[in-house]
């Protein structure tokens, strides 16, 4: 019989004649010679494996002959000595010979084997029954001489032919077809047929049977079978039943107990056998080798292991406890045995050799995992080489074992896992019956830290510090140490390899120590160098845009009595006498805000008529502002806004209309498209000399509809304007469907008293519905409450002159006439670049399909192409969080992002309004910062939130994103009017919502946005009228001329405007990829050329310190650079405001205010003001800045100052900022001169250009400044700030004033004049004080600071500052 034997040891090797003597590796009683071909390389104490046949010697002693020996290699080949594990005190196996590397044992999941089971090539292949009949019909259905087998059949019963010899008659479990079986072997008892192979023959009668080894037409020479029969009451028999068939055992031995799983095992006394019992009353006093009697059914386990439900059970005689058969992992289970569909027992997936399922079993193995529960392990003895099959141990409780060690296992052989895939299993019943120890190496265990990280910065905050620990045999302890204190104790869990213990530090400078010991004696140790950041920056891939921070000037602005005549563009350009002229102050401010691009429209933009936006402005006719009862007659048009863009020096961008009149639903593709080439189409001198000019306007004045200046000719009575408006008529009788009217606004003309006063301003409307029985408060034309449900607006229309000119919506316009128009209206010659929006906020339109808005941007490119001009640039706008639940009803991101065909477009432009509409009283910051759900996100989080929902919605690459339109949105979009935003929600001119904008933007560049633009610029009003304060930066409040020569005004500017200005200035450069951890703090890190700027926002009100890391490659100079700050300076904290209507003021931002704060190993540490901005700036150690420096006033920085050092000369910027290379190292005397300014110098020393540069800081005051006070209206005897009074300086003696300005919101005044001596004046209009004035001011050898008090009291006379 060929016999397979595997891991055991050699015990003794003879070279002549060739033959070893091996043994079990845990027993030397019982040996076996193998017989050997020729002498092998082996030595004592190894481990093979051999195959050989079973043979007797002449000395009656046992033998393997033929005998093929594998032996055990690592992964590199090297031979591996005693790979099984040694139990401690162990005599037989010397530890010193087992220098086994398992380290590559474990990575190579098992030691490889060579011809380990595999049959001598000599061998012939086996011979078997050519059909394998599932059931008896299937036999019987074969031919006479056919060779068959059947499989786990009961014999129904047993006898004898007188003429062929015994017999048994095989049948089925479930059926009546029965065949008898001829066969010589043993029939007595016989129950079950475990395999009966034969021949199919006829017996006397002609009925077939099968010819096993007797029988009808038995044949030796031909084929002999086989007949395995089991006897009743074995567990043979047993195990080829059926489950549910009722059988019984006898006299079986107990091998295992499992009282916690109510089971025990069997087995035959021969140990040929073995079977799971289970019993919920087992009886009590049963032991391991008592034999027992048994009845019950059978039953099989999810995994396939067969097992007897027992209703009785008797012990039949106490006996003694059974030696386990000792087996390698891998042929623990076997093979199948006989298995079918019905009966017979699985083996373990892959397994093969004798079926051991229910024997009791010995193995061992290295521990390689453990399972969460602990009650679980799995062990390898490198059995199955490279190929994958795990033995599972099921412990009898919690153990101390970890992976890593070597165990022996005695338990009972069971399968695990599913019935399609069974895995090995051995089930201990007491912890006596695994044995652990530890596998000697020579090798430290494996220890690493994985909490932190990485060393280096961090910004994580940690609670404990954590690792893995592993080692070829176990880990015992494992240690930590922090900064060198003392070693702890860390918690180690095996199943895991994992270690923590408990660590929450503040912020700071950390050296982590961890050491882990194994069961040898051996220690590793592995380090972690951290610094614990509240701010990490690095390296990011993107650079700032020119483009981003820019703002938005609007061009409607209504024709009311609150504006004392016509402005435009927010504003900043005024009616004054018969023309039209910019706001300085206004122009001013929005120049040294820098922004980076200036966008020309808002909703209203999206009817906008742009011819009637060009030419002279008394040309330009009234163009009704859609969704709004007023009008505008555009003074602030293309070339106004084009011209304010140069002036600022920021990009264009302007709001394509899309509709085709003021209340169309068509796109105005050609209009559009004409407005493109307006201001981009290549002008060609050639054409100058044809006879082109622009379009003429119809306003419909007269009831003929000729043209204004049209001869009347040869009818007068045609010339006739249409009937007044009368509010008599109205009041008699009313007016009717398709009546004409005209309102003239002119002062005096009678129809409009007190309801406006525009000079030359004529309005034509027609009657849409009956006004009889209405007053003319409620229908008037223009005026009454709901006049647009009575009374349509005539809108003028263009005229064009066959061949001369062609109208802004015409499709068939000759190239160069849009060029020569530009050139007729602004006198440019040259096309601006500017960039494009196509419509504003569209997805509000529910006409508006995704699809349509994505062809008429293709459609405007294709008409701009024909032109020669430059291709556009085009954005179209898409929905935010806010937009897209129901009630604006338009297209989603998903569909714009997607559009059928691909993009035609080139940018996407979200509208970002972060926070609440209405403020929380109780948490004011939480939601305009923080909130991450529902429509109104935090500042924090709208960004974040919207762009990842794009790149997720977005088919490819996400295109360019252009947040047009940002800001907070208190007091917004909630409904109300303008008076109750202002009066119950006046929070958008405070500190927290410019800090709020600052936020959103800083995270735009984060993006890699392309530009931004916060809305809107300005707002300038006449009188103290409140709206427009909702959003602005600049604010300008008109009142009156005081004398008739000097404006009084109230202007400021917002902490938004601060907040703006910074970004702009500072906010430049790469984007480096910033983190913040710390709570209310935002950060923000750019690198612009030899300056790495840090931006922090502090978006609560209580200082909060800091630790930043600068990055890699940030090498600064030893201290940190000159910091700017925008804070507050009082109590009101986040509510801060520059508002003359009181509360406490937002200075500007400071260049190099003293902020304490240290660096050192490119961590700064700091400590950000309460509700502040702050930008620290950093010199790099390569800089060739040799001296930075800022020149300031007692107001703020002074820009435009003259700064010199050795001979050169620096121009301060609107930060007073001012910058010199290329000095000599040595002293420097640095001196500034600036118009109406005495400015205090500073000595400083040049350094090495490399070595860090030198600073310095200027103090500037004007020659002449001072206050004007008045008393308080509401408080008696309390003097308060003049705002907006009008202060002036005339020659001395009387004569022309040479400057003028007006007080801030404080009532200071500075005003820069040249060195004299001066008459000082200062007048309120809302005073009625006379002008008060101090003589003989003189400015010749220093400043002057005069103090002014409106008191009527003639003796209270102007005096100078204390």
């Amino acid at each position: 019989m060929k016999v397979s034997l595997s891991g055991v040891v050699v015990d003794k090797v003879v070279t002549n004649p060739p033959y070893i003597v091996v043994r079990e590796p845990w027993s030397s009683e019982i040996r076996l010679i193998v017989l050997l071909d020729a002498p092998m390389a082996l030595q004592r104490w190894q481990t093979v494996s051999v195959t050989g046949f079973m043979s007797t010697l002449v000395t009656r002693e046992r033998a393997l002959s033929a005998a093929a020996v594998s032996v055990y290699t690592d992964a590199s080949g090297t031979t591996a000595l005693a790979p099984l594990p040694i139990l401690p005190g162990d005599p037989v196996f010397p530890l010193v010979n087992a220098p086994l590397d398992l380290s590559v044992r474990s990575q190579q999941s098992g030691m490889e084997t060579r011809g380990l089971l595999d049959p001598p090539s000599s061998d012939p292949p086996p011979d078997g029954p050519e059909y394998v009949c599932a059931t008896v019909a299937e036999a019987l259905a074969r031919d006479v001489g056919d060779t068959v087998q059947l499989t786990a059949k009961p014999v129904i019963s047993t006898g004898d032919d007188a003429a062929y010899g015994g017999y048994a008659v095989i049948g089925e479990d479930e059926g009546s077809e029965v065949i008898r079986a001829f066969t010589a072997a043993d029939l007595t008892g016989a129950s079950r047929a475990a395999v009966i192979t034969g021949t199919i023959a006829l017996d006397g009668n002609a009925a077939k049977v099968i010819s096993v080894d007797g029988g009808p037409g038995y044949n030796p020479q031909s084929f002999v079978g086989t007949a395995a029969l089991c006897v009743a009451g074995s567990i043979c028999n047993a195990k080829l039943s059926p489950d549910a068939a009722s059988v019984g055992l006898s006299s079986k031995i107990v091998s295992l107990l499992l009282p916690e799983e109510e089971a025990l095992y069997v087995h035959e006394p021969g140990m040929a056998l073995g079977l799971r019992v289970e019993m919920s009353n087992m009886p009590g006093g049963l032991a391991a080798g008592d034999f027992v009697n048994t009845l019950g059914v059978m039953a099989t386990t999810p995994a396939g292991e067969r097992y007897l439900a027992a209703s009785e059970m008797d012990k039949q005689a106490p006996g003694v406890a059974p030696r386990p058969l000792v087996m390698t992992n891998r042929t623990v289970g076997g093979g199948n045995w006989h298995l079918t569909d019905t009966a017979g027992q699985a083996g373990a997936a892959g397994g093969q050799g004798l079926n051991t399922v229910g024997l009791l079993t010995r193995t061992t193995g290295r521990v390689t995992g453990v399972l969460n529960d602990e009650s679980v392990i799995e062990i390898d003895d490198g059995s199955c080489g490279a190929a994958v099959c795990p033995l599972w141990v099921k412990l009898p409780g919690v153990l101390d074992i970890q992976p890593g060690d070597f165990v022996i296992v005695t338990g009972a052989s069971s399968l695990t896992g599913s019935s399609s895939a069974p895995e090995r299993l051995v089930r201990v019943a007491t912890a006596d019956d695994i044995q652990s120890g530890c596998w000697y190496d020579t090798d430290a265990p494996t220890v690493t830290i994985t909490t932190p990280a990485a060393d280096g910065p961090t910004i994580e905050g940690f609670t404990a510090v954590s690792g893995t620990a592993s080692d070829t045999s176990r880990v015992t302890k494992v240690q930590v140490q922090v900064n060198g204190g003392s070693w702890t104790d860390a918690t180690y869990t095996p199943s895991t390899q994992s270690w923590t213990t408990p660590w929450a530090p503040a912020r700071g400078d950390y050296t982590i120590s961890v050491r882990a010991y194994d069961c040898n004696g051996h220690v590793a140790t592995a380090t972690r160098e951290v610094s614990l950041v509240d701010v990490a920056s690095a390296a990011g891939d993107t650079f700032t845009p020119s483009y981003m921070y820019g703002t938005v000037i609007t061009w409607p602005s209504t024709l009311n009595p609150k504006e004392n005549g016509e402005a435009g563009g927010n504003g900043l350009i005024r009616k004054s006498g018969a023309g039209f002229v910019w706001d300085t102050y206004g122009c001013e401010r929005l120049k040294a805000l820098q922004p980076g691009s200036l966008r020309f429209g808002n909703s209203v933009s999206n009817h906008y008529r742009w011819r009637f936006g060009i030419g002279p402005v008394a040309a330009r006719p009234p163009q009704q502002i859609p969704g709004g009862p007023n009008f505008s007659l555009n003074p602030y048009g293309i070339g106004e806004h084009l011209d304010l863009c140069a002036y600022v020096g920021a990009k264009p961008v302007i709001v394509l209309p899309y509709y085709t009149a003021a209340e169309g639903t068509a796109p105005a593709t050609n209009e559009a498209a004409n407005m493109v080439l307006f201001c981009t189409e290549p002008y060609m001198p050639a054409l100058e000399q044809a006879e082109w000019e622009l379009t003429r306007i119809n306003r419909h004045l007269r009831q003929d509809d000729r043209l204004e200046g049209e001869p009347c000719n040869p009818d007068p009575e045609g010339c006739n304007e249409w009937p007044r408006y009368s509010e008599t008529t109205q009041d008699s009788i009313g007016y009717s469907v398709d009546e004409v009217v005209l309102i003239d606004t002119t002062p005096g003309a009678g129809n409009v008293e007190g309801h406006i006063t525009r000079p030359g301003v004529k309005l034509v409307f027609r009657c849409i519905s009956s006004t009889a029985g209405q007053t003319a408060a409620v229908s008037a034309p223009f005026y009454g409450s709901s006049w647009r449900s009575y009374w349509k607006y005539w809108e003028p229309v263009e005229v064009a002159i066959a061949g001369k000119s062609w109208t802004a919506a015409d499709a068939s316009v000759p190239k160069g006439y849009w060029a020569k128009m530009r050139r007729l209206t602004t006198g440019r010659t040259k096309p601006w670049s500017m960039r494009w929006e196509l419509g504003n906020e569209l997805f509000a339109d529910s006409t508006v399909e995704a699809v349509d808005y994505n062809a008429a941007v293709q459609a405007i490119k294709d008409i701009v192409d024909d032109y020669d001009a430059p291709a556009p640039a085009i954005a179209v706008a898409i929905p935010t969080t806010r937009e897209q639940p129901a009630g604006y009803g338009g297209y989603t991101p998903l569909a714009i992002l997607n559009p059928t065909g691909g993009r035609a477009y080139d940018a996407i432009v979200p509208h970002f309004y972060c926070g609440p509409s209405v403020e929380d009283s109780q948490q004011p910051l939480t939601p305009l910062f923080e909130k991450d759900e529902g429509l109104d996100l935090g500042a924090r989080t709208i960004i974040g939130l919207n762009i990842e929902a794009y790149d997720t919605a977005c088919t490819g690459a996400l295109p360019p994103i252009w947040a047009t339109e940002l800001n907070t949105r208190y007091g917004a979009f909630a409904g109300l009017t303008d008076d109750q935003k202002n009066s119950e929600f006046p929070h958008n001119f405070e500190l927290k919502s410019g800090l709020a904008a600052a936020v959103m933007q800083l995270d735009l560049a984060a993006y890699g946005a392309a530009g931004s633009n916060l809305f809107p610029a300005v707002s300038i009003q006449q009188g103290s009228e409140t709206p427009g304060r909702v959003f602005r930066m600049i604010a300008v409040d008109k009142l009156e001329l005081v004398n008739d020569l000097y404006p009084s005004e109230r202007r400021w500017v917002t902490p938004t405007y601060y907040a703006h200005q910074m970004l702009n200035y500072l906010g430049r450069g790469r984007v480096e990829s910033t983190e913040c951890s710390a709570a209310g703090l935002v950060a923000q890190g750019f690198w612009d050329y030899d300056t790495f700027r840090l931006f922090i926002i502090n978006t609560t009100e209580t200082a909060v310190p800091f630790r930043a890391s600068l990055g890699a490659g940030v090498e600064v100079q030893s201290g940190f650079q000159h910091p700017y700050v925008l804070r507050l300076i009082g109590e009101n904290g986040m509510q801060s405001t520059n508002e003359c209507n009181g509360g406490t003021q937002v200075p500007a931002p400071v260049f190099g205010v003293d902020l304490q704060g240290t660096i050192a190993d490119g961590i700064f540490s700091g400590t950000a003001p309460a509700a502040s901005m702050s930008v620290y700036e950093f010199m790099l150690e390569a800089s060739l800045l040799d001296l930075t420096g800022v020149v300031s006033t007692p107001s703020g920085p002074l820009a435009g100052a003259s700064v010199s050092c050795q001979g050169f000369v620096a121009i301060t910027d609107a930060l007073g900022r001012f910058y010199f290379t290329d000095l000599s190292p040595g002293p420097c005397a640095v001196s500034g001169t600036a118009s109406g300014y005495i400015i205090t110098g500073d000595q400083v020393t040049i350094p090495v250009t490399g070595n860090g540069g030198a600073w310095a800081a200027l103090d500037a005051v004007p020659r002449l400044s001072g206050t004007v006070k008045k008393w308080d209206d509401k408080q008696p005897f309390v003097l308060v700030p003049a705002a907006g009074a009008a202060v002036w300086v005339e020659p001395s003696g009387g004569g022309q004033a040479i400057a003028s300005t007006v007080t801030d919101c404080a009532g200071n005044f500075a005003l820069p004049v040249a060195a004299g001596t001066y008459d000082v004046k200062a007048d309120h209009p809302n005073d009625s004080v006379a002008t008060k004035f101090i003589n003989g001011v003189s400015v010749t050898s220093g400043a002057a600071c005069v103090s002014f008090i409106f008191d009527p009291d003639p003796l209270v006379q102007p005096g100078f500052c204390q």
